[in-house]
């Protein structure tokens, strides 16, 4: 899942939620200088991409990404599914995604000052940029992949892969109302 899946599974927790956006951004257990609840968050960032990967739904739609894009399928069906998380935000949250939006961008700005130099950069960037709600739209979808494009070190032209996802809209969007509901269950299940 991208940054709004990963910042809505966090329950609203300030803490959580911060180690929610880390989670892309500290390696290992590098994690000691953050509090133990931000080490959650980032914990739990690393269990839902974990389930995320290996989930048959993901798999499946990661079938609907032919070559040369296949390497790329993984990013492609994660922002895709964030897209999905647009439309349908309704269907799983009471919080309308306006407000939810303006309240991580609030957290964002209230913990940057503890993230790493690329975190704070990127968090300044997806604040003045809107990236969260540019999920609503495949013009927003296609600008963010055009931005995923400019980080990967291998030319690969992503933002084209945006074709897959108006081709195969119904059936990614069927998955992801498969998939979803069981990684939020996932997720908020008890540990024993």
């Amino acid at each position: 899942m991208n940054y709004l899946a990963h910042f809505a599974l966090s329950d609203l927790n300030q803490e959580h939620i911060i180690g929610n956006y880390l989670g892309d951004f500290i390696r290992g257990n590098s994690m000691e200088n953050f509090s133990v609840a931000i080490q959650e968050g980032i914990r739990l960032h690393r269990n839902i991409d974990s389930y995320t990967d290996s989930h048959p739904i993901v798999i499946h739609s990661k079938r609907y990404i032919p070559q040369p894009f296949s390497r790329y399928s993984g990013i492609l069906i994660d922002v895709f599914y964030d897209h999905f998380l647009c439309k349908h935000w309704q269907a799983f949250y009471s919080m309308p995604l306006y407000d939810f939006v303006q309240y991580i961008y609030k957290i964002l700005t209230q913990y940057e000052a503890q993230f790493p130099k690329r975190a704070k950069l990127f968090s300044q960037r997806m604040k003045q940029e809107n990236i969260l709600l540019s999920y609503m739209t495949i013009e927003g979808i296609r600008k963010v992949l055009e931005r995923i494009e400019q980080r990967l070190r291998q030319p690969n032209n992503l933002s084209y892969a945006i074709s897959y996802l108006t081709e195969f809209f119904p059936q990614l969007e069927k998955d992801f109302l498969e998939f979803y509901p069981q990684l939020n269950k996932y997720i908020n299940e008890p540990t024993t």
